[in-house]
């Protein structure tokens, strides 16, 4: 307790806090959804019909992969950071027993302040890998609703190219006039209710960017911790353009 703060020792409170926040955040989410949802479903039902299902699947399939390629690309990073830990435990034993030497590796900020047990190691592990799932699933959220409000962009821009050059009578601009200015304030309702979980994702990434950024400058002390280290930094530089591209 008596060492000094430094930019890499507050990472677990950085980190644990900010999935609290965001937890709260998606608590009081949770009460404005379903009117959110229905004021969305109201915007959709007058837009202009899709011309195929192949172009309505199209969104709900885009959706689908980024999920899937997030989750699987988070669940390598989490991997290969066990991968990394456990290299490290190998070599830096505190204690003969190896399952332990992983915990207090992983679990270094309870044990700082406490005595190991094994109740507590899986409590922090539990914690870290929960925890790790609400940090990259708050990335694809504020991704998905993204694509969501920009297919619907789309699907009136698509409209409007389909009679390009025509003569069309005043009740067809007017029609879409509104549509567009429905579609708008809908963007600003879920901005409104995500704005807070937006900030806090790329706040919380730019700040981990920084962490391994300042890491890189440490000889690395095996293979294993190199292969984990660049694959971290390339995949949460990643996440953080593309939910800046998104948002």
């Amino acid at each position: 307790l008596n060492n000094p703060i430094s930019f890499n020792s507050i990472k677990p409170i950085i980190f644990r806090g900010s999935v609290l926040l965001v937890l709260i955040v998606a608590l009081n989410l949770a009460r404005q959804w379903p009117q959110l949802m229905m004021y969305w479903h109201t915007v959709e039902k007058d837009l202009p019909q899709y011309k195929t299902q192949l172009t309505k699947w199209k969104m709900g399939h885009t959706i689908s992969m980024v999920m899937l390629l997030g989750m699987m690309l988070s669940f390598a990073e989490h991997i290969l950071s066990m991968v990394s830990a456990i290299n490290y435990a190998s070599f830096c034993n505190r204690t003969a027993d190896p399952i332990q030497n992983y915990f207090l590796r992983t679990n270094d900020e309870i044990f700082f302040v406490t005595s190991y047990s094994t109740t507590l190691a899986l409590w922090g592990k539990f914690q870290n890998v929960f925890s790790t799932f609400i940090w990259n699933y708050m990335d694809l959220f504020v991704m998905i609703v993204s694509i969501g409000l920009a297919s619907k962009f789309r699907q009136l821009n698509d409209d409007l190219r389909n009679f390009k050059g025509m003569n069309m009578a005043p009740s067809y601009w007017s029609e879409r006039r509104i549509q567009y200015r429905n579609i708008c304030i809908l963007c600003d309702k879920m901005d409104d209710a995500i704005s807070l979980i937006t900030m806090v994702s790329f706040s919380n990434n730019l700040y981990f960017i920084c962490v391994q950024l300042l890491r890189s400058l440490n000889t690395m002390p095996s293979v294993a911790h190199a292969v984990y280290f660049y694959f971290s930094l390339i995949f949460l530089i990643g996440r953080t353009l593309a939910v800046s591209l998104y948002s």
